[in-house]
Parts: C-alpha cells; structure tokens; sequence
C-alpha cells in the first residue's frame, strides 16, 4: 500500500486550517509585540520579541507531551485555541498598561506574560502535528 492511498479522516482539511491560522495569529502577534517594544520600550527592546516567540513556542512543544496522552484530540485543541486567545489579548493589554521606564523584574514579568500566547500556540501545533503524525 502506498503512501497515497493512505485515506486522511475528513476533519484533517479544518485541523490544517486551524494550525494555519494558529501560526498566523502567533507571527502577527510577534510582529505587534515587535512594534509595541520599539515604540513602549527603547528599540533594542524590540528584538526580545523573537526570543519570547522562540522560548514559548518551544516549551508550549513540550508541555504538549504532557497534555497529549489519551482524550479527545479535538476538544483539547479546541479549549487551547480559546485559552490562547484570551492569553494573547491579555498579554497586548499588559504590555500597553506599563511605563516606559521598567525595571528588572517588571521586564521578567512583561517576558513571562507576553510568552503565554506562544506557549498556547506551540501546544496546539504540537498536538495537531501529532495526531497527524499517529494516523
């Protein structure tokens, strides 16, 4: 039997979607949280916004080792795309409430914050990329 003839079950088409516009949302909130930075912060504050893209979405990778083990798929995907949403409107409104003059436990707190969104985005493609992966 061949690769091709491999049947996909019919909700794969909405699983790419969904991780395609997962993706989407975290590289345009990194290119917003890039502008914020530069604009808020001084300008070499706004390269930190890559690494807290690269910091979350890899533990958001790992972390979604723990959450995968049994369970519906699609309810787990579900409930962190809407948890990641509300995450990512949390993290915008925290960034924007704080001065321009932070110190350094105020910027850990504004990295920590603002890597939420992308820990929920590296789980959910995490897990999509798995369940592909297993059928």
């Amino acid at each position: 039997m061949s690769p091709r003839s491999v049947s996909r079950p019919s909700s794969w088409p909405l699983l790419y979607l969904a991780v395609a516009l997962t993706t989407s949302a975290s590289l345009l909130l990194e290119l917003a949280l890039t502008r914020i930075f530069s604009v808020v912060f001084y300008y070499h504050i706004a390269f930190l916004a890559i690494s807290i893209a690269l910091f979350g979405l890899g533990v958001g990778g790992v972390l979604s080792y723990v959450i995968a083990p049994g369970g519906r798929i699609y309810r787990k995907l579900g409930t962190v795309s809407l948890i990641n949403s509300a995450l990512a409107l949390l993290a915008v409104f925290f960034v924007l409430t704080r001065g321009a003059e932070v110190g350094t436990v105020e910027l850990a707190l504004i990295y920590f914050t603002t890597a939420l969104p992308f820990i929920g985005s590296g789980i959910v493609v995490s897990l999509a990329i798995s369940e592909t992966i297993e059928n």
